[in-house]
């Protein structure tokens, strides 16, 4: 079980007597870690009682140390990097790993974010990937060639086989159906776990071809919180179809708006060209307040304008 997971915390506990039971109330009885995602919704503590046998109980509720008697072991995961072990005489904290929320688990998730965020910095920005650069109709990136949305998807899918390259069995599968008919952009799953991850890719901006019949296309902000909400109801579709495997969703946005565009536009400003680069894009909150639905990310994708400063 991933720590995005476990927001409310985690308790583990070892008791003496493997009769005894940490909370009163019943438990559920789980025979292996995978069927946790089944039992724990992410939105309450979870509680575990490991027994000698290597069975464990299981609780969607948090038990207080304090009131266990008799001898015990407890690991206790308060949020990332404050972690510690509890005996009943002592607490020891667990050392701090600065590039992972926990010592124990391995950050999945985490990393894909940090993934998405760099390659909007480093490849994203100025289009710094020969892909990327063909979704443009002009050289200056003024505005995306119609249907930029499959050059986008196969940037991000070859950069992201690159840069998660530490795991032997990830899988990262372009167009992958949620359920019979609705195909989200990009699937990673980790082969060794139950965990699964799925990108969903949005443009803003305009997009026009060439000729004087060529249609336009423009996006705004609208397109980007319809993207987080299409991606919440995947992410509710995945979960009624793959109830064993724990599942975060990921928005990624190229924002290539410009203000004061037209189709005839060959050059603008400084001010119209990065006039959105610092506007984030405000998102519904019961989409954002999901445990499984990451921070969106929105990768600014910068014109070329000749008195812009070159270091920023």
């Amino acid at each position: 079980m991933s720590t995005e997971r476990l927001s409310r915390g985690l308790t583990v506990v070892a008791l003496e007597h493997d009769s005894e039971r940490i909370l009163a109330l019943p438990p559920a009885t789980i025979s292996q870690h995978r069927h946790l995602t089944t039992f724990h919704n992410g939105g309450d503590p979870l509680s575990i009682q490991v027994c000698a046998d290597g069975s464990f109980y299981a609780w969607a509720q948090e038990v207080s140390l304090d009131d266990l008697e008799g001898k015990f072991l407890a690991y206790r995961f308060d949020g990332p990097r404050n972690e510690y072990f509890v005996t009943p005489i002592a607490e020891h904290p667990v050392p701090e790993l600065s590039a992972a929320p926990s010592y124990f688990g391995v950050p999945y998730f985490r990393e894909l974010q940090d993934a998405l965020v760099d390659y909007g910095q480093s490849l994203a920005k100025k289009s710094q990937c020969p892909v990327l650069a063909k979704t443009w109709r002009d050289e200056k990136r003024l505005m995306f060639r119609p249907k930029p949305e499959a050059d986008m998807r196969r940037s991000l899918e070859s950069y992201l086989r690159a840069s998660l390259r530490d795991y032997s069995e990830i899988c990262i599968m372009p167009e992958q159906n949620v359920n019979e008919s609705r195909p989200v952009d990009i699937k990673v799953v980790w082969s060794g776990e139950n965990r699964v991850a799925l990108v969903e890719i949005k443009w803003l901006g305009m997009s026009h071809g060439e000729g004087p019949e060529a249609k336009m296309v423009t996006w705004t902000a609208s397109r980007a919180r319809d993207g987080a909400t299409q991606l919440s109801d995947y992410l509710d579709l995945y979960a009624r179809e793959a109830t064993h495997e724990e599942t975060r969703g990921y928005l990624a946005v190229f924002d290539a708006r410009r203000r004061r565009i037209k189709p005839t536009s060959v050059s603008l400003s400084v001010d119209d060209g990065m006039h959105f680069r610092a506007l984030e894009i405000d998102y519904p909150n019961t989409v954002l307040d999901r445990y499984d639905f990451a921070p969106p990310v929105r990768m600014f994708c910068e014109p070329v304008v000749e008195s812009l400063d070159p270091k920023n």
